[in-house]
C-alpha cells in the first residue's frame, strides 16, 4: 500500500509473535498484518498515512523480553535516520514486554521526531494531545534511568562498605569466597598463586628482570596464569600481565573503590586485605616500572650480552644508547644519528662494547675495594620504613587531590551549562581548581623523586646482602647475569661527550660518589681505550691513580 502527498506520514509497522503466543492467542503474524494495513488504508485518506514493504519489519518466534532483535533493530535503523514517521503496532508488548525498554525505546523515537501509535490500545502519538503524552513518557524514561542508576549506585556503595569485593576482575592470587552471614563475596587469598606474586615482585626488583623476561621466566617453569584467567587460551605468560600484577596496590594490602553516591557525590571506600609483599617492596616495584617505561622490551644488539644497555646516555642531546654488532667486527654500543627540530644534523655516535663494559666493571670493582666509603654512602640514603610509609601516602593523596580537582572542574562547568551559575563564576572556579592541580602535581613530582631515591636505596640493601660475602672473594668469577644485577644495582647513569673524535665517559653511581678518577677517553675505530694527544694519563693508569 502507498500513497504520499505533501501531507503524507510514513508508517513503518513492526509484527512479532513467538511461537507460545501463536498457539495459544491465536494472532499470528498474517492477522497482526491485515489488521494494521486495513487501519492504515482508513487513516490514508484523513492523516496521509502511507506505507511500503521495505518498512515492514517481522520477529517471529522471539521474545519480547530483550530489545535485541533483528527486525526491531532494523526498524530502529530507520526512525534513528529519521526515514520515517510513524512506528504502528498491533498491541504495544509487540514492541516490549518490559516497561523500562519501552521507556527506552519512546525517547529514542521521540528524539528522532518518529510517533507511536498501537491499534488495540487505541493509542496515538501523533497528534497535540498524543505528543504531549510522548513526553510525559520520555520524562519517564528519565526518572526511570536516574531510578536505576541511584539504586546501582546504592546497592555497589552498600556493597562496598559492607567489604564485598566489587572490581571487575579477580585479580592473580585471589579468588571470591561467600561473605560470612552477608551478601555479596570477599576476596581470599590463593596461597601457591600468592607465592607466584611474591616471587614476580622479587625478580623485577632484585633480578633486575623485565615484564618480558618475567612473563618468559613463569613460562619456561610451567606456572599456570590463574585460576580466573580467562582472556587466553593460551599458556603462555604475556608482560602485560606482569606489569598488571606489579602495579596493582592490592598486593600491598589494599584496594580503594571511588563510588557515586545517589547525590553523585564520590564516596572513597578503601579495603584492608592481606598483604602479599611490603611496602618497601611493592614500592621498589613501581620505581622500578619507571624505569622500564623509559627502555624498550630488549636491552638491544639481539641476543648479545650488554652490561650498560639503555644507561649510557649521550649529555648533548640526551639520548640513550642501545647495543648494536659493528660492522667493523665486534659489538658496542650506539646513538642514532637524527635531526633535531632547529634542523640541526647528528651523526650516528657508536664505541666499542668492549672497552666502555670493562671501564664501568673497573669502576665498580674499586668502588666494592672500599667497603667502608660504600657503606656510609649507604646509610646515608637507608632511611626508616616509616618514612616511605609517610611518602606512599602523601603521593596516594596528592593523586586523590588531583582527581577531585579535576572532577569539579567538571562540575563548574556542567553548572555554567545548566544555568546554575554565571561565566565569571564558572571561570573563577576553574582557575583556583587549576591552580590548586598545578600546585599538586609539582609537589607529587617532588614526592614520586625522593619515593624513588629512597626506595632504590632500601632495595639494594638485599641485592647487596646477596652479594656481601663475594665483596671480598673474585668478583671475576661472577657470571654476566650477576654483573649485570650489580650494575644495575649501582650504576645510575653512564654519560658520555663526543670532542674532537674522542668520546669521554663518567660514572654516576646510585649511592656513592665514583673513587676513582671518573673520565675515560675511547677512541674510534680501535677497540680500546687510548691514550689522548694531549698527553693525558690513558684509563688503566687514571684508574690505578697512576
Amino acid at each position: 500500500m502507498e500513497k504520499a502527498s505533501n501531507n503524507s506520514v510514513r508508517v513503518a509497522i513492526y509484527l512479532r509473535v513467538s511461537t507460545e503466543e501463536q498457539a495459544k492467542e491465536g494472532y499470528g503474524i498474517e492477522y497482526q498484518r491485515e489488521a494494521l494495513q486495513r487501519h492504515i488504508e482508513y487513516r490514508s485518506d484523513y492523516f496521509g498515512w502511507y506505507t511500503k514493504k521495505e518498512w515492514e519489519f517481522t520477529d517471529e518466534g522471539i521474545t519480547g523480553k530483550h530489545l535485541n532483535r533483528g527486525g526491531f533493530n532494523r526498524m530502529m535503523g530507520l526512525a534513528k535516520n529519521k526515514e520515517i514517521d510513524v512506528v504502528l503496532v498491533w498491541k504495544i508488548d509487540r514492541l516490549s514486554r518490559n516497561l523500562t525498554h519501552l521507556l527506552e525505546v519512546f525517547e529514542i523515537l521521540q528524539s528522532n521526531d518518529v510517533s507511536f501509535s498501537s491499534l488495540r490500545e487505541n493509542i496515538d502519538f501523533t497528534g497535540p494531545i498524543g505528543r504531549l503524552t510522548f513526553q510525559i513518557f520520555g520524562a519517564l524514561a528519565e526518572f526511570e534511568r536516574e531510578t536505576i542508576k541511584a539504586r546501582t549506585a546504592e546497592g555497589k556503595l552498600a556493597a562496598a562498605r559492607a567489604g564485598n569485593y566489587i572490581g571487575a576482575g579477580i585479580p592473580y592470587g585471589f579468588t571470591k569466597v561467600k561473605s560470612k552471614g552477608e551478601k555479596g563475596q570477599k576476596l581470599s587469598p590463593i596461597p601457591k598463586e600468592q607465592e607466584v606474586v611474591k616471587m614476580i615482585f622479587e625478580w623485577c626488583v632484585y633480578k633486575r628482570l623485565n615484564y618480558a623476561q618475567i612473563a618468559r621466566e613463569l613460562t619456561e617453569l610451567g606456572i599456570p596464569k590463574g585460576k580466573h584467567n580467562h582472556r587466553s587460551k593460551k599458556p603462555e605468560w604475556n608482560g602485560g600481565g606482569v606489569k598488571t600484577i606489579l602495579t596493582n596496590p592490592i598486593y600491598k594490602g589494599s584496594k580503594s573503590y571511588k563510588i557515586k553516591d545517589a547525590d553523585g557525590e564520590v564516596v572513597e571506600i578503601e579495603h584492608k586485605i592481606r598483604k602479599t609483599v611490603d611496602e618497601v617492596l611493592f614500592e621498589a616495584a613501581q620505581a622500578r616500572a619507571m624505569e622500564l617505561s623509559g627502555e624498550k622490551s630488549q636491552r638491544g644488539g639481539g641476543n648479545n650480552k650488554y652490561l650498560l644497555g639503555h644507561k649510557i646516555t649521550d649529555i648533548e642531546t640526551g639520548r640513550s644508547f642501545v647495543g648494536y654488532p659493528r660492522e667493523k667486527g665486534g659489538f658496542g654500543y650506539r646513538r642514532k644519528g637524527f635531526i633535531d627540530p632547529d634542523g640541526k644534523k647528528y651523526k650516528n655516535l657508536e664505541m666499542p662494547a668492549e672497552a666502555i663494559d670493562k671501564f664501568v666493571w673497573d669502576e665498580i670493582l674499586l668502588l666494592l675495594d672500599k667497603p667502608d666509603v660504600f657503606y656510609r654512602k649507604y646509610q646515608e640514603q637507608n632511611v626508616s620504613l616509616q618514612e616511605i610509609k609517610r611518602l606512599v601516602k602523601e603521593k596516594q593523596n596528592l593523586t586523590d587531590n588531583i582527581e577531585d580537582m579535576e572532577e569539579a572542574i567538571i562540575s563548574a562547568e556542567d553548572a555554567y551549562y545548566r544555568g546554575k551559575t554565571s561565566e565569571e563564576r564558572k571561570d573563577e572556579n576553574i582557575r583556583r581548581y587549576e591552580q590548586k592541580i598545578d600546585r599538586s602535581k609539582k609537589r607529587l613530582g617532588e614526592t614520586e623523586t625522593t619515593l624513588f631515591r629512597l626506595t632504590q636505596a632500601q632495595m639494594a640493601k638485599s641485592i647487596i646482602k646477596d652479594y656481601a660475602s663475594q665483596f671480598e672473594q673474585d668478583l671475576s668469577k661472577l657470571t654476566f647475569e650477576q654483573k649485570r644485577i650489580l650494575v644495575d644495582t649501582l650504576v645510575d647513569r653512564v654519560y658520555v661527550t663526543e670532542t674532537d673524535n674522542q668520546i669521554q665517559v663518567k660514572v654516576n653511581f646510585r649511592f656513592a660518589q665514583p673513587i676513582a678518577k671518573d673520565e675515560v677517553v675511547v677512541v674510534e675505530p680501535e677497540n680500546s681505550l687510548k691514550k689522548p694527544k694531549d698527553g693525558k694519563k690513558d684509563a688503566k693508569s687514571a684508574i690505578n691513580g697512576g
